[in-house]
């Protein structure tokens, strides 16, 4: 896998999300990369990367960002790691990630 040979991370598993097989490539224990296969029959999808804010509280994140025309494409969920990730979009319908931590990589820092 191209960002496994080039960055060194490991590949933490493979799972499955809303139907559709996804790779976990990480460092330090932590995920770093979550890759997933594209929707068949859907001609206008394409490869694209999704940028992840961290926030201290999802919920009020999202609330804020909706307050300002956000609009939430996938809702919030917990991820494999006890982390809580959600994707919106901006006023102008460019996507974003945020993702509040789990407690303990909270505390940890960042790595």
């Amino acid at each position: 896998m191209f960002y496994q040979e080039v960055f060194g991370f490991d590949l933490t598993g493979l799972a499955t999300h809303a139907g559709f097989e996804r790779v976990r490539l990480s460092s330090n224990g932590y995920g770093r990369i979550g890759i997933g296969e594209l929707p068949t029959g859907t001609p206008a999808a394409r490869p694209h990367w999704i940028n992840y804010i961290c926030v201290g509280n999802i919920a009020d994140s999202m609330a804020r960002a909706r307050s300002l025309g956000a609009h939430v494409l996938v809702k919030a969920e917990h991820d494999s790691q006890g982390g809580i990730e959600a994707i919106l979009a901006d006023p102008t319908g460019a996507s974003f990630g945020v993702m509040e931590l789990p407690p303990a990589a909270a505390a940890a820092g960042p790595r």
